[in-house]
This record gives C-alpha cells, structure tokens and sequence, in this order.
C-alpha cells in the first residue's frame, strides 16, 4: 500500500512544528543553586602580644647609648656653682669691683658684703692726666664697722734675689688701693638706722693704670 506523497509531508511538517513548541526541561545540573565556599576564619595567633615600651623608655634607651659611645658624655653636664656659699673654717672678705664708665673717665666701685648691712659705694675718675680722684662712702648697721683711711700702693712680684730671700718688683700699670676695715660679728645688733663713713683718696697714676680696690681685715 502506498502512501501519499502529501499525507507524508503533512506528517514531517507537523511533527517538526509540535517538537519545536516543547520547551526542554532544562539538567538538574544546571538547576541546581551555585555552592559558595565558606569563607576561611584565620586562626587566633598564638604569639604573646607584643609589650609596650614604658614612658620614657626611649629617653633611657637613648641617654644609655650616649653612655657608651660616648665617652665625653660627662663633660657636658654643667653643674651650677654656689659662689654664695664659704668653706668651713674660710674667712669671708668683702668683694670690691671696678666697672669702668664710658669715654675712659673711669670707675664705679660695687661691692658685696659677706654681712648683711654693710655697702660700700663711690667713684674712682680721671681728673686730669696723671691724677685720680677716688671718692665714696661706707654704709652699714653695726656701730662696730669704722673702715680706715685709704692707701695706694703698686702692685709688685716676688722674685728671689741673690744670697737668699725675696724682693719685691714693681708690676708696671697695677696699683691697689686697700682699706684697712675689720667686719663686725654677724650675731652684732644693728642699729636703729644706718650709719654713713665718707671717704676720699686722691692718686698721682698714669692714665692706663689697672686699679683694684681691697678691704683689709684688720
């Protein structure tokens, strides 16, 4: 029996159009939910935490290095001086200081007592070529304190000289002016009001003379 040549292209076309309008049912692999990896926990350190420096750990760190690599370290530490302070058993003088004016006329005298009280001021000037004028006064409390009449005398040097002993040279441009003036005990009462001495000393020096002022205690 033979079949038609139309009946069997029916059957082709028709075949063909309902495969086509089934959709494919998509792989259970391809449907199944993507896995994500689990994220990884780092494990806890086992190293001991690390210890910080303590306050000022640098600085002794630093001031150690210094120790030892530099030997001089020492040396440039300063260390104040207490010149207020006398040695036991010392005699403590009077301090008189020349502190020169302008224009070369000469001097103001400062002074510093060991003795609460007492002051020493006054000028030292230039007259005239030659010729010194050295004027000023004493103050203190303690009825005791009478300084003595100025003097003036060359510095000099010891230098030995023949058969034995020593003689004194002249040190040229040094002259010292002293006053004789004993300090009254410290535990003396003071007066009620400070007492004035006046002094004056006149002095034939070259113009270029150093001078120097001390007070003699006895």
């Amino acid at each position: 029996m033979k079949i038609p040549v139309p009946l069997i292209m029916f059957v082709l076309i028709l075949v063909t159009t309902v495969s086509g309008c089934i959709p494919s049912a998509p792989s259970s692999k391809d449907n199944a939910p993507a896995v994500l990896p689990s994220p990884t926990v780092p494990a806890p350190s086992t190293a001991p935490p690390q210890e910080e420096p303590a306050p000022g750990g640098a600085k002794n760190a630093a001031a150690s290095q210094i120790s030892t690599s530099d030997p001089s370290a020492k040396s440039h530490l300063q260390v104040p001086l207490d010149t207020a302070t006398t040695p036991v058993d010392a005699v403590a003088l009077p301090i008189i200081a020349l502190v020169p004016l302008g224009d070369n006329k000469g001097y103001t005298v400062n002074s510093r007592f060991p003795i609460e009280g007492l002051a020493m001021e006054g000028t030292l000037l230039r007259q005239s070529p030659g010729k010194w004028l050295l004027s000023g006064q004493f103050r203190s409390d303690r009825a005791s304190f009478a300084p003595g009449k100025p003097s003036v005398q060359a510095m000099g040097a010891m230098t030995p000289k023949e058969g034995g002993g020593l003689a004194v040279t002249e040190t040229a441009g040094e002259m010292i002016i002293t006053f004789p003036a004993p300090l009254p005990p410290a535990e003396e009462p003071k007066l009620p009001e400070s007492k004035v001495i006046p002094f004056t000393l006149t002095l034939d020096a070259p113009d270029n003379t150093i001078f120097s002022i001390m007070l003699l205690p006895f």
